[in-house]
């Protein structure tokens, strides 16, 4: 991100593969206060978020937060 800035770069919203879905990628992105849209690898409590709005709202899009471990930053996914 530094170099970027040096070269006079603006970064807009990032979109990132979920490759990337992990507690230092997402801090990072935090810590420039940049926008940015993720796909969320599954797991569990991903999967039961997920289904719980699939029996609320249906088959629509969603946005949640989401902490990757007890003391971690709370992340908008």
């Amino acid at each position: 991100m530094k170099e970027s800035k040096k070269m006079g770069v603006k970064v807009g919203t990032l979109y990132i593969d979920k490759e990337f879905f992990n507690r230092k990628v997402i801090s990072k992105i935090d810590e420039h206060k940049l926008e940015f849209v993720i796909a969320a690898k599954s797991n569990k409590k991903i999967k039961a978020i997920l289904e719980k709005h699939r029996k609320e709202k249906g088959d629509t899009s969603t946005v949640f937060e989401y902490k990757f471990q007890e003391g971690d930053q709370l992340s908008t996914l």
